[in-house]
């Protein structure tokens, strides 16, 4: 759904594969790092977690039954799609809603029907920017050794990466 309103509703339709692109977690951005001269390793924030923004790459069709019905449900969509300020994304696999912008569209396969229609196959490029979560709070610290501490719940952790 984009913006409480499903792509169904445009007569446009989700081809497979695009739900891997949306639930790829995108790069962290890089948060705290304090480093003391008289003190051994880092001490890292990541009570925290943001992420970058990321690029989905959704692959759609149409199948239409005119040139003029195509044409209405594509414009409706890209309409929808660029008006101003960020749209609302719903993930329903995971119903996860997310903010976005659209980015930019290719067209993949167009096809005039025998019976006039049309048959579409084109992908759009939503920028989804609110990845962040709060399902992880730890300090961590990266010790002079290379070894990480991190601290859970009271508890210490520590663990060997020289393995």
């Amino acid at each position: 759904n984009i913006d409480d309103i499903s792509l169904a509703d445009y007569g446009i339709y989700v081809i497979d594969g695009a739900d891997e692109n949306i639930m790829e977690t995108p790069e962290a951005k890089t948060n705290l790092e304090i480093s003391i001269k008289n003190k051994n390793g880092i001490t890292y924030d990541a009570s925290f977690i943001k992420y970058k923004s990321k690029d989905c790459t959704i692959p759609l069709f149409i199948r239409s039954s005119s040139k003029e019905d195509f044409w209405n449900r594509y414009y409706t969509l890209l309409y929808n799609l660029t008006r101003p300020e960020a749209r609302r994304f719903l993930f329903s696999r995971t119903n996860t809603e997310y903010s976005f912008y659209y980015k930019s569209g290719s067209c993949s396969r167009i096809e005039i029907l025998s019976d006039g229609g049309i048959w579409c196959e084109f992908s759009i490029v939503l920028v989804f920017m609110d990845y962040t979560t709060k399902e992880f709070y730890a300090p961590i610290k990266l010790l002079q050794d290379g070894n990480i501490k991190l601290l859970l719940n009271g508890t210490i952790y520590k663990f060997n990466t020289n393995i």
